[in-house]
């Protein structure tokens, strides 16, 4: 049978572009038990993780696989129920002392929509397993609601299309509260997930 050389190069065109679009799943191991930290470099500007949610009630157990989480946690943060919660999060390395800013970068104009999302990262890592998800979607962002947590082991699994190089990483998460009008309120949250990455 004799394939003609437009057939070769276009198999050979979707191959590659196959290959390329092909993600790979990194794993990393977190350095934080309790998994969220404040930004260091940033207190003056922004308000801690803790002024948004409620840990008391949530236990967090590190081990080999990766962090038990157990418990539920209450989102405290005093703003209006009629707020759009923004959420933008960036990725960076250290490198020679210094963290350095990657291309991985993401923002979320609706935080509230965006947590329930099956595409989305924290997703599986995080918002899959609130059992009363239904309700929380209904009066996000209303202060006092709990989010009820099945217990799980969070493993931090990632699959992206650019390459990592080893060693540490943060997650830089900074959350706004967005009036009706379209103006921030107050002052933002800015939470950091530090990470390590070996090969």
């Amino acid at each position: 049978m004799v394939i003609a050389k437009s057939s070769v190069l276009k198999i050979l065109f979707i191959l590659q572009f196959v290959n390329n679009s092909v993600q790979t799943i990194y794993d990393l191991t977190l350095e934080e038990e309790r998994i969220f930290s404040d930004c260091p470099e940033k207190l003056q500007e922004y308000d801690v993780i803790d002024n948004m949610f409620d840990f008391s009630k949530m236990s967090f157990t590190m081990t080999e696989e990766g962090v038990i989480l157990e418990g539920n946690l209450t989102f405290q943060w005093d703003i209006d129920p009629k707020d759009r919660i923004e959420a933008s999060c960036s990725v960076s390395y250290f490198d020679r002392g210094n963290w350095q800013p990657t291309v991985l970068n993401i923002k979320y104009k609706d935080f509230c929509v965006a947590m329930f999302d099956p595409k989305q990262f924290w997703y599986k890592l995080w918002t899959k397993n609130i059992v009363n998800a239904e309700y929380v979607t209904k009066v996000c962002p209303l202060s006092g609601t709990v989010l009820i947590l099945e217990p799980y082991t969070l493993k931090m699994q990632f699959g992206i299309d650019v390459p990592l190089k080893p060693g540490r990483y943060k997650i830089i998460m900074i959350l706004s509260a967005i009036d009706i009008n379209g103006k921030a309120r107050r002052k933002s949250i800015c939470t950091e997930i530090k990470l390590s990455f070996i090969t």
